[in-house]
């Protein structure tokens, strides 16, 4: 999340806006020649993006819209998140899916799409069992977004959490916009998971893009760069996790 300050959300200063725009028009021209399409991410989550009690809203929306329109300008915008799973937020910062809360969220997501015309806009949404897919953090921002935006990842105690059929439930709730997008998922390269469970997580992931209403999934990560990170190549960069490259292949998107 780029910030008024010239600090994004890790600590680092920033490119100047001029150059940004290269940078996004090569990122996105290096994407198009490669036959991909670009999920622009642009805020954190609440609290490290808009400030405690939304001090910085105005003045970072300010900077995100403009860093928005950059990539509007390309050809290979499937839709854009605006925020990170905005359930996970820092919870002395940021109250949650109030009223306060929700206009700063509408403020934002305004700028943005208005800056990019015609792309989907979400709000990402970290979550796997039926209470979280149908939660009031999914039907608050529901009337804000375009398309929903799931963030399930892989275990828990070592039973599988993603579960196709919870997503039933999501589809059948009286707010539900039409379509969702698995935006990110994946699985630590070892540890506490099995080869089996990795190929498991990955067929259920092939399982709900079955769905007519699910129209992509992303891998979260192509390297891994620690024992516990995500990612399609192990942590040298340079050799694939087979059981990941296999376990993708039935994935087709829709967007």
């Amino acid at each position: 999340m780029v910030t008024a300050n010239g600090i994004d959300d890790a600590g680092y200063a920033y490119p100047s806006m001029p150059q940004m725009k290269i940078q996004i028009a090569q990122f996105c021209d290096y994407a198009l020649q490669k036959g991909m399409v670009v999920l622009p991410q642009m805020g954190y989550q609440p609290a490290q993006s808009f400030g405690s009690n939304g001090a910085n809203l105005v003045a970072n929306t300010a900077i995100t819209a403009e860093i928005a329109s950059y990539f509007a300008l390309a050809q290979n915008i499937c839709m854009v998140d605006a925020m990170n799973e905005w359930n996970y937020s820092n919870p002395s910062n940021w109250s949650g899916p109030t009223g306060a809360s929700i206009s700063d969220m509408s403020y934002f997501v305004a700028a943005i799409r208005e800056a990019m015309p015609g792309i989907p806009v979400s709000v990402s949404v970290g979550n796997m069992s039926v209470a979280e897919l149908t939660s009031s953090w999914m039907e608050t921002i529901a009337p804000i977004i375009d398309i929903h935006n799931i963030h399930p990842y892989t275990y828990n105690g070592g039973t599988l959490v993603l579960n196709p059929s919870h997503f039933s439930a999501l589809v059948s709730a009286p707010w539900f916009k039409g379509r969702f997008v698995i935006g990110e998922t994946g699985i630590p390269v070892s540890g506490a998971y099995t080869t089996q469970q990795q190929t498991d997580h990955l067929a259920s992931i092939a399982t709900v893009l079955a769905m007519p209403e699910c129209v992509g999934a992303v891998l979260y990560g192509a390297t891994a760069t620690n024992i516990n990170d995500f990612g399609m190549l192990d942590i040298t960069g340079a050799n694939p996790r087979q059981q990941i490259v296999d376990g993708i292949a039935p994935w087709v998107g829709r967007l």
